[in-house]
C-alpha cells in the first residue's frame, strides 16, 4: 500500500478531517471522494478523481474500497458496479433505489426491512455475512 507524508496511517485520527479514526491516507482520500459524489461512482472514475491527490494505481483504489466496504463505510452496488459512501447516521443495512434509465440512486435505511430480510435468510439456514438490498426500476420516463 502506498504511503505518504504520514506513513499512510491514521489520516482520520483526530486530525479535524471528519474522517473515522484509523483510516490510512489512501482510505481517507477515497472515502472523501465517495462522500463528495452525488451518485454512486465506478472505481476507474474514482481513480480519475483521486489522481491529483497522489493515488495513481487502480489496485490502490480497489484496496481502499475493499477496506472501506469491510468497515461498513462504503458499499458496492453490484447491479451497477459502482461504490457509494454509507450514510453515517444509520447502523442498519442500506437499501438502494436505482433508476435503470438515468442512474439516479437513493440510499435509505429501514431497520424493519433489514430485520425481515435477516429473519428470512436465517429461516432458510443462511448465516448472513453482509446485507445490502438493491431495488432497480425507473424514476423518470422510459
Amino acid at each position: 500500500m502506498s504511503t505518504a507524508a504520514n506513513g499512510g496511517k491514521g489520516a482520520g485520527s483526530g486530525d479535524g478531517s471528519g474522517q473515522p479514526p484509523g483510516l490510512t491516507r489512501n482510505q481517507s482520500i477515497v472515502l472523501a471522494a465517495l462522500r463528495s459524489s452525488v451518485e454512486p461512482i465506478k472505481a476507474y472514475d474514482l481513480l480519475e478523481q483521486v489522481k491529483e491527490k497522489g493515488l495513481r494505481s487502480p489496485m490502490t483504489v480497489y484496496r481502499a474500497l475493499a477496506e472501506l466496504c469491510r468497515r461498513g463505510l462504503a458499499s458496492k452496488l453490484e447491479s451497477v458496479k459502482a461504490y457509494t459512501a454509507r450514510l453515517p447516521e444509520g447502523d442498519s443495512a442500506p437499501v438502494f433505489l436505482i433508476c435503470e434509465n438515468c442512474g439516479n440512486t437513493k440510499i435509505l435505511s429501514d431497520p424493519a426491512l433489514e430485520h425481515a430480510a435477516r429473519a428470512l435468510a436465517e429461516q432458510d439456514g443462511l448465516s448472513v455475512d453482509r446485507l445490502r438490498i438493491e431495488v432497480t426500476g425507473f424514476c423518470c420516463g422510459t
